[in-house]
């Protein structure tokens, strides 16, 4: 009997303790933080060149501008797709000459970019091409965020002589197109 007593008081023992509240360690945070920037970029995709070639007979000029509202629509001009991640500013330079013929020498070099809706432009050689369609702003083309924005892009090299035929040869033109995110 004493054994039953004894294995008794040792589960009543066992048993209160079991109950007692048991200090325990209080949990630790750390907070971890993160930082960076993102710059604004933009990317050009779908890139096709321009078809130059000379508009007319005795026209003194090569030109790729067809698909841009109001411009000769035999010449195709160059296509490109820009999208960028934050507002940006769309400029183009004037025209830099890759390859042409020796006798050729423009008095006037002229890019042209149409979004759909806006235009802007680049030039040398006194003002624009002509006063009608060639006449645009200079001022960039806004550039909305995370939208493809597809773009068409003229060019034009030469006098506007209207007497005399532009030397036969290879024309290669380059026209850089600027984008600043703002």
């Amino acid at each position: 009997m004493n054994w039953c007593l004894a294995l008794a008081g040792s589960l009543a023992v066992l048993s209160t303790a079991s109950l007692m509240p048991v200090a325990s360690a209080a949990p630790t945070t750390q907070d971890v933080p993160f930082n960076g920037t993102v710059a604004g970029s933009c990317v050009f995709s779908g890139t096709v060149g321009g078809t130059l070639g000379q508009v007319m007979p005795k026209y003194g000029w090569v030109e790729a501008s067809g698909g841009i509202p109001g411009m000769a629509p035999n010449l195709p001009a160059g296509q490109t797709m820009i999208n960028c991640n934050s507002p940006a500013q769309l400029s183009t330079s004037v025209p830099v000459a890759v390859s042409v013929p020796a006798s050729f020498n423009p008095q006037k070099l002229q890019s042209l970019v149409y979004d759909g809706i806006n235009y802007t432009t680049a030039y040398s050689g006194g003002s624009t091409f002509d006063s009608g369609a060639w006449n645009k702003p200079t001022t960039p083309i806004a550039i909305p965020m995370g939208v493809d924005v597809p773009l068409q892009v003229g060019m034009v090299a030469g006098t506007r002589s209207f007497t005399s035929d532009v030397p036969s040869g290879t024309y290669e033109y380059t026209v850089t197109l600027t984008a600043t995110p703002n």
